[in-house]
């Protein structure tokens, strides 16, 4: 019996495209001759082994670059620090890389917790003989007496002669002594539903529009759909001295802030006031509910973050800071309410996302 056509173990160029048998034929196989084309052999590596694919050649790089990196790992190296966690960094030694020309580009100031910056930079400088810890890194902290760049500055020798003694609350007190416009002081009271905008579809519903345009991608804690539907609502049937009017009112405001921001001829006023008339029956209805309500609901905190966003807005950081803080009680004391009701868990989600929202408002501001 004749046996099977064997397939060459050489083939051109032209017969692996086309997928044709090649007879191997040097210096052209037959269906090259036959078509008259040029017939291209790529060479073949002499070195490789008979039977070594491309995956165990991947595989033996790998070997190689594993292997290189063990060779390159520092044997219990006589000076430096042994961090917790597995971080051991080598000393400047003549036998060790050149690249550390700075020992005390190593050292990390706290012994408990490594440096953010500090690892950034070691593995920036000498990033082939850097080895990822094999356990995890602590939980980063700020340190006790932590100082800002700003502050660190001031606190120089240099600076002082310049301008004198820094104070530890310069900003705090420069801040406070800052004018208020007289758009946004008022003294707490009650206040009434008449005494409330009547709110015009044809000129709000434009400044809600700007409010998710430009706001709500910075700080997404309303749902669009609910809110529109709440603004519905009192669009038909008038504000009411409550917090769901109080959130209505803030949206307005930070639309108006939105819309004049883009144009400089506006917000280049140091007394510029954007949405005044939403903004000063807000805080009136909040500072009452806030203080003399106990059940409060999930637009009371909500309020509470877009106002302070609206002082944001205006450059006052000592108020936005201030009603941040107010917003953040205001989660605390909704979240061991909501304790009572374990499966509303739109409500704990709400809870969640405005938490984090006051967080990074204050984070911000501070």
């Amino acid at each position: 019996m004749e046996n099977g056509r064997k397939r060459a173990s050489l083939a051109c160029n032209h017969c692996r495209r086309r997928k044709r048998r090649c007879n191997g034929a040097i210096p052209s196989c037959g269906l090259c001759e036959n078509s008259g084309i040029e017939c291209v052999y790529n060479e073949v590596d002499p070195l490789r082994p008979r039977g070594e694919t491309s995956s165990s050649e991947f595989f033996r790089r790998l070997d190689a670059i594993e292997n290189f990196l063990w060779t390159r790992l520092p044997q219990t190296p006589q000076t430096g620090e042994t961090r917790s966690g597995g971080f051991a960094f080598p000393s400047s030694s003549g036998h060790e890389r050149a690249d550390f020309s700075h020992p005390s580009t190593m050292l990390i100031s706290s012994p408990s917790r490594p440096n953010p910056a500090g690892i950034s930079q070691i593995i920036s400088t000498n990033s082939s003989s850097f080895i990822p810890p094999e356990h995890d890194i602590p939980p980063m902290s700020i340190p006790i007496g932590h100082t800002t760049t700003t502050e660190y500055m001031l606190h120089m020798n240099k600076v002082k002669t310049l301008f004198g003694e820094f104070p530890p609350d310069l900003f705090i007190r420069a801040e406070s002594k800052r004018h208020m416009p007289h758009q946004l002081s008022f003294v707490p009271g009650t206040i009434t539903a008449s005494q409330l905008p009547i709110l015009d579809e044809a000129s709000t519903y434009p400044l809600v529009e700007a409010y998710f345009r430009h706001v709500h991608v910075e700080m997404p804690i309303l749902d669009k759909d609910q809110f529109l539907g709440l603004y519905d609502h009192h669009t038909r049937a008038g504000l009411s001295v409550d917090c769901d009017s109080a959130l209505c009112l803030a949206v307005l405001a930070l639309g108006s802030a939105a819309l004049e921001q883009v144009d400089p001829t506006k917000s280049s006023s140091p007394y510029w006031v954007p949405g005044a008339d939403f903004i000063l029956p807000a805080l009136q209805i909040l500072m009452n509910e806030y203080l003399l309500s106990f059940c409060p609901t999930i637009t009371l905190p909500q309020s509470l973050i877009l106002i302070s966003k609206y002082f944001g807005f205006l450059l006052r950081p000592l108020q936005s800071w201030k009603l941040i803080h107010m917003a953040s009680t205001s989660i605390q004391y909704l979240n061991s309410r909501s304790q009572a009701s374990p499966d509303n868990h739109e409500l704990k989600s709400s809870i969640i996302l405005l938490s984090w929202a006051a967080f990074d408002t204050e984070w911000f501001v501070s």
